[in-house]
């Protein structure tokens, strides 16, 4: 039994930490969303990667994963999915194994906010927690990939957008889900910006985008671990595919540099239609897209 008000703090920050997705405080998290669940993101990039994604395949382990593919964002690569064999549950989370298809997805990197009640109202301020190296503490940043469809997310966003400079990283937005597979909907809120983040290279400094991994410094974890195209990388590799869908010999070696996201919050499956052509990789060509569409 553990007691104190202390431990009330933990046990809530912990619970508030596992309903945003997977959390190892050493990567990216993933930020999932369930139905009457809402949260505050800062987007970091305009970056955002439209790609092909495998989902639900079953691994070695029994259970499924999704897996990047690897053409869409590796030169020369191949299909490592088909490489090895990657058959996908029929129901998502279950059901017999059938061949694989691809969904086209639209992947962006964002950091967890909050709001906190002061004397003046609601105050925005980043979500932090503690995380554990080495036997000691130290404070961190939630930073996730977020990554959705174009029809019932990203259209949204991007008509959002579209009022205030064409960018979705100069200010917060409040995204909340509503439903379930093929009744999914999101409802994406702009916030009033934040004078100290009001532009797209104050934000990428301040959670430092695309800076070093400095192991010595003792803030690290409040900044942006890897980009996203460092993550796609990482997410659609043939060392990844292989670990998770090779038969097991004598153990294998965990990819380096990834953090394995739990499945079951990978994505709303069957929220959105097949799609099997590559698509870019900023946000730019996306609204385009989507405006053309419509």
């Amino acid at each position: 039994m553990r007691t104190g008000l202390q431990e009330v703090k933990e046990s809530i920050d912990r619970a508030k930490a596992k309903s945003s997705g997977t959390n190892t405080g050493r990567g990216l998290n993933y930020f999932s969303f369930k139905s009457g669940e809402k949260k505050i993101l800062r987007f970091l990039t305009d970056d955002v990667i439209t790609a092909n994604f495998y989902e639900f395949i079953c691994g070695n382990d029994g259970r499924p994963h999704d897996f990047l593919y690897a053409p869409d964002v590796l030169e020369g690569a191949e299909d490592y999915v088909a490489k090895y064999g990657g058959r996908m549950f029929e129901r998502g989370m279950s059901g017999p194994l059938v061949d694989p298809i691809m969904k086209e997805r639209t992947v962006a990197l964002a950091v967890l906010r909050e709001e906190v009640p002061t004397k003046d109202g609601l105050r925005l301020q980043d979500y932090e927690y503690e995380v554990e190296s080495n036997g000691q503490q130290y404070k961190a940043r939630w930073f996730g990939i977020v990554k959705q469809a174009q029809q019932n997310f990203w259209t949204h966003l991007v008509a959002a957008s579209n009022r205030y400079g064409g960018t979705i990283c100069n200010r917060d937005y409040e995204i909340s889900r509503e439903g379930t597979g093929f009744d999914t909907k999101y409802h994406i809120i702009p916030i009033d910006p934040d004078p100290d983040l009001k532009d797209l290279d104050t934000v990428k400094k301040f959670y430092g985008y695309g800076k070093e991994f400095d192991q010595s410094d003792p803030d690290r974890f409040l900044f942006c671990p890897q980009t996203l195209h460092d993550w796609a990388k990482n997410y659609a590799s043939e060392e990844r595919v292989k670990y998770w869908l090779a038969p097991k010999e004598g153990g294998t070696t965990e990819p380096s540099g990834m953090d394995e996201f739990a499945s079951a919050t990978t994505s709303n499956s069957g929220d959105e239609a097949q799609v099997v052509t590559p698509q870019s990789t900023d946000f730019g060509s996306l609204k385009e897209r989507l405006l053309k569409n419509k």
